[in-house]
């Protein structure tokens, strides 16, 4: 969760007034990936941080945005918390009010970037036609213990 962001210019995906491409990057369904409710367990900064890892080397010449919503931030474990104020606290990871695939889409959106999601997100495409761009939306899966780009 503390590495620091990589830096070029691509046309497609960038923040306004900048020449960084932005990559959003959903991390409700990351930090919950494998649990269900028949199995509680709290939303894990340490899979968020094994999956950004990833994400960071495939997508080099992104800036990364998370984004996640307060409901998570509030059950994360106890002893992850101080790592999920760091990455807050250094801008790797935004909250918005609610943990639902529309705010990162919003958050994408205006920051005109390609979005990262273990969701399907491209369902949600007449409110934001954008999403049927080529390279817009990229899914993102757990395979075993590993991250793969679908």
């Amino acid at each position: 969760m503390t590495s620091t962001l990589r830096e070029s210019s691509e046309p497609e995906g960038q923040t306004k007034g900048s020449d960084t491409p932005v990559l959003v990057v959903d991390g409700r369904g990351i930090m919950t990936a494998g649990r269900t409710p028949a199995s509680p367990r709290p939303p894990s900064m340490r899979l968020l941080g094994s999956a950004l890892a990833d994400i960071r080397r495939r997508f080099q010449d992104r800036h990364v945005v998370t984004v996640i919503g307060t409901d998570l931030v509030d059950a994360v474990e106890h002893d992850e918390q101080p790592i999920l104020d760091k990455a807050i606290e250094e801008g790797l990871v935004v909250t918005v009010p609610s943990s639902s695939p529309q705010a990162v889409l919003s958050v994408a959106q205006q920051l005109d970037a390609v979005v990262i999601s273990m969701d399907d997100l491209t369902r949600l495409r007449v409110p934001h036609s954008w999403l049927a761009q080529k390279g817009r939306f990229v899914k993102l899966a757990r395979v075993e213990r590993n991250w793969v780009f679908v």
